[in-house]
C-alpha cells in the first residue's frame, strides 16, 4: 500500500507540472489523504547548517517555491524516497551521511533519476566540481550564495 500510495503521488505531481505547463503560474492546492498537494515547485534544502537552511529557504520562499529542509544526507534521502522534490539544494559536507553519499544514492533510486540538484558547498576545487557533477549533481553553487545565484542556477535547470 505505501509503494501504491507513493507512486500515486509522484504520478499527480507529474500531471500536475504538465498543467502548470499549460496554464502558467496557477496556484493549485489539492489534498490527498490529508496530505497537501501543491502546485508550487517544492525544494529540499539540505545542510547542517541551521543559517544556511533559513537563508536558502528565505530565497527559495521568495522565487515561490515551497521549501523543507534536512539536516543531513540520511535525512533528506528518507524524505525523498517519501516525497520526491522537484529540486534539492545539497551541502556536501554533513554527519551521518555526507551530500555526496545521498546524491549517489538517491540516483541510484528510481524516484531520484528526475530530482534536480544543485550542490551547494564550500568545496570549490576543480576535482570537487567534477566528483559532483559526476555523481549525477545538475548544478554546482559555491558559498556564499545569494539570491541572484540561486536564481540564475535554478533557471539553467529549468525551475523557473
Amino acid at each position: 500500500m505505501y509503494l501504491g500510495r507513493t507512486l500515486l503521488e509522484y504520478h499527480l505531481r507529474f500531471y500536475l507540472n504538465h498543467c502548470r505547463e499549460a496554464i502558467g503560474s496557477l496556484e493549485i492546492i489539492l489534498t490527498y489523504d490529508d496530505r497537501v498537494v501543491s502546485m508550487a515547485k517544492n525544494c529540499l534544502v539540505v545542510d547542517d547548517s541551521k543559517i544556511v537552511r533559513v537563508m536558502a529557504r528565505k530565497i527559495l520562499e521568495g522565487l515561490g517555491f515551497e521549501v523543507f529542509d534536512a539536516e543531513n544526507g540520511q535525512e533528506a534521502l528518507d524524505f525523498c524516497l517519501k516525497s520526491p522534490p522537484d529540486c534539492v539544494l545539497l551541502d556536501w559536507n554533513m554527519p551521518v551521511m555526507s551530500g555526496l553519499d545521498f546524491l549517489k544514492k538517491i540516483r541510484a533510486e528510481a524516484v531520484g533519476k528526475n530530482i534536480k540538484v544543485i550542490f551547494c558547498t564550500t568545496k570549490t576545487d576543480a576535482d570537487s566540481v567534477k566528483q559532483g557533477m559526476a555523481a549525477g549533481a545538475n548544478e554546482y553553487i559555491m558559498k556564499p550564495f545569494d539570491e541572484g545565484v540561486i536564481k540564475s542556477k535554478l533557471s539553467e535547470i529549468g525551475l523557473i
